[in-house]
């Protein structure tokens, strides 16, 4: 994209050239990384790959989140029975610590993905069908499977809608009621994309 060659090139003349970048930091722009109006420019086929990416994204993120909340719940868990001591337990919590930032990285990736595909869905028409299975991520929907919500009455509790929605299976994964997700982009037409190169 053309836009992302000058943006590319603005960034270089900014860039304090003491400092090397790490290939990760380095800015990709994709379509909806850029701004609006040169958004609405891009050709659709990328449009249409970076929502697969997006989408691809977002059930990775989900996945990454659930085993992060089964990993804090398990050392919860274990801290409550087996832990004893000062330093035992300034263990256990500094661990709890890291597996918390993990859960607050997965979810921030994931409505980042989401955000991108509300975008990208936008400027392609794509029904809005795909909302119903990756929801907004709300901060009371971050919880393990078997911590109650603040509605929830003794003895009934209701999962979050992270651990009912359908997502990719692994062949070693134990989530038996998760199915795989469904690319909403079907009803696309393929396009002839000889003219945009």
């Amino acid at each position: 994209m053309p836009i992302a060659a000058r943006q590319r090139a603005l960034d270089d003349q900014l860039a304090d050239e003491d400092v090397e970048v790490p290939a990760y930091d380095i800015a990709l722009y994709l379509p909806s990384q850029l701004p609006a109006q040169s958004r609405k420019r891009c050709p659709p086929k990328l449009l249409e790959y970076e929502f697969r990416l997006r989408e691809a994204e977002a059930y990775e993120s989900l996945d990454e989140l659930r085993q992060h909340l089964r990993l804090r719940s398990y050392e919860w868990n274990y801290k409550k029975r087996h832990t004893v001591g000062q330093s035992a337990q300034t263990r256990a919590q500094n661990l709890i610590a890291r597996v918390e930032s993990k859960v607050n990285a997965s979810a921030s990736k994931y409505t980042d993905a989401r955000n991108a595909m509300s975008d990208l869905g936008t400027l392609l028409h794509i029904q809005p069908t795909w909302q119903r299975t990756l929801r907004r991520l709300q901060k009371e929907d971050i919880r393990h499977l078997s911590e109650a919500n603040d509605g929830d009455t003794e003895g009934r509790r209701t999962p979050s809608w992270i651990w009912m929605t359908e997502g990719v299976i692994c062949e070693d994964s134990d989530d038996l009621g998760l199915q795989e997700g469904t690319s909403y982009l079907s009803h696309i037409p393929v396009l002839n994309t000889d003219h945009f190169l």
